[in-house]
């Protein structure tokens, strides 16, 4: 099996410039919690393989192609979470989970 794949960012927060960062994302042996499997499952049903990879939805849960902002992606984290977390917890969890886990983490 492979160890995970490797995801390119062309802009983030942190890289206002465009200049195309990699990140590591590893498969989880929890296959409902398998980040790399949903990711999958995640593009076949967007239909495409370019563009946002979270976007807004229209009535009957059709999907467009408009990037989701950050304000609502919040909103989501919130209303399944609760109050006290949001987006930025959750890359926060990751990045501790990682460390605890022995990788590197770059800056």
């Amino acid at each position: 099996m492979e160890e995970g794949l490797i995801v390119n960012l062309a802009k983030s927060k942190t890289n206002q410039y465009s200049a195309v960062e990699e990140k590591a994302i590893l498969y989880s042996p929890d296959f409902k919690m398998c980040p790399i499997r949903t990711l999958q499952i995640w593009v076949q049903r967007l239909d495409r393989t370019s563009g946002p990879v979270f976007v807004s939805f229209r009535k009957g849960e059709r999907l467009t192609e408009r990037r989701l902002t950050d304000k609502h992606l919040n909103l989501i984290v919130q209303r399944y979470m609760g109050q006290k977390y949001s987006a930025h917890s959750l890359r926060v969890s990751f990045v501790m989970v990682a460390k605890l886990a022995g990788l590197m983490i770059r800056k």
